[in-house]
């Protein structure tokens, strides 16, 4: 079978350099599939990565106009990009395109209906989960975009969770809705190597990721006598301010900004050194990283959240109330001062983390596929 997916972003080394779930999710799954497929990866033009690539066995075709990674903006670059891959995509040949982001549904729907192949939606989310976070305009405008291409005739819809499942209850596309979550790969052994209790968050430095509540919850851990350090993996707009708050509140010696780091394996390496796993974000279409978390033996703080709890199935992992730092620190404390009730949740996650393995779920998207070529 020969599988094209077009993505808004696509890593340029087999070692994972990814931003987002949905651009990991993609890495993964081609790098897979490509085993015994043929897998054709249509995805942005970066500054930093070449136009033409084979990464492992897959083929990535970089199109429109170069510019650096971005979650918002760059609405004439997109737009670029939007154009040049539905004229790509006439010129492959496939069995199954799937369109894994929001701009890259539209090129996916051009190039299956123009070829007269199998054309499948992949949602992680939904416009209206960020409302809060983007411009009233700019999120009118993508929610109109969004249902228009919602109505359009797939033949497939793959959505990473139920709770995005239900959130597609009011459009015709949810009958043709598949639930294939994201996965992990586990490691043959977990150490921990920092002395000091050491909370780690794997996050994009964006508003809705709400790292501010758990940089105040540390700093209120620390004034309750706890002694701890954070980590922090990621970059993004609020990075500058983020800091200048850790300066303000004199915590900057306690908390790590480790930025973006170009590797998978590095991210592992640093999270599985870890006692404690938070994110604190508002907003989530899966968690990757909570899985991981779990798949490393390592307990979770987590925004009480529907799809956490999905994930979790509530094991694993403690919840708060989203933007409390006051609660969000509590819950901390008590897994600082409970090393019994840490390890039990470590064990409980570690059992979850079990169901989601990447292998499975490149299987399971396979076997979706191939069905889809039957009708």
């Amino acid at each position: 079978m020969h599988l094209l997916f077009i993505t808004e972003y696509y890593p340029k080394t087999l070692l994972g350099d990814v931003h987002g779930g949905v651009e990991f999710r993609v890495f993964q799954l081609s790098q897979l599939l490509a085993q015994n497929n043929e897998v054709t990866v249509i995805a942005s033009q970066e500054t930093d990565k070449p136009v033409h690539q084979k990464i492992g066995r897959v083929k990535v075709l970089r199109v429109g106009k170069k510019r650096a990674y971005t979650r918002s903006g760059s609405i004439w670059e997109r737009l670029s990009f939007m154009i040049m891959a539905s004229v790509i995509a006439l010129r492959e040949d496939f069995d199954v395109v799937e369109g894994s982001s929001f701009f890259a549904w539209l090129p996916a729907w051009i190039g299956g209906v123009i070829r007269n192949r199998k054309k499948v939606m992949l949602i992680a989310d939904t416009v209206e989960n960020y409302g809060k976070n983007i411009p009233y305009v700019t999120h009118k405008g993508l929610t109109v975009f969004e249902r228009l291409l919602f109505n359009l005739p797939w033949n497939g819809v793959v959505v990473i969770s139920k709770t995005v499942q239900k959130k597609l209850m009011n459009h015709k596309i949810i009958s043709k809705t598949n639930v294939i979550p994201c996965g992990v790969f586990l490691p043959k052994k977990s150490t921990r190597t920092y002395k000091t209790f050491t909370i780690c968050c794997i996050s994009r430095l964006v508003p809705y990721k709400d790292v501010e509540t758990l940089i105040r919850a540390v700093h209120l851990l620390l004034k309750m006598g706890h002694h701890l350090q954070l980590i922090i993996i990621g970059d993004g707009e609020q990075e500058k301010q983020l800091k200048s708050l850790t300066g303000s509140l004199h915590i900057a010696d306690t908390i790590v900004f480790r930025g973006f780091i170009p590797g998978h394996k590095q991210v592992m390496k640093v999270l599985r050194s870890c006692h404690l796993f938070c994110l604190p974000s508002k907003v989530e279409g899966f968690g990757i990283a909570t899985i991981e978390a779990f798949s490393s033996a390592i307990p979770a703080v987590l925004a009480d959240l529907p799809i956490h709890h999905e994930v979790t199935q509530e094991k694993g992992a403690l919840f708060f109330e989203p933007g409390n730092f006051q609660d969000l620190a509590e819950k901390i404390s008590v897994l600082i001062d409970n090393p019994r009730y840490r390890n039990k949740l470590s064990v409980e996650g570690y059992k979850i983390a079990r169901a989601y393995q990447w292998p499975q779920i490149a299987n399971d998207t396979l076997t979706y596929y191939e069905n889809l070529l039957t009708y």
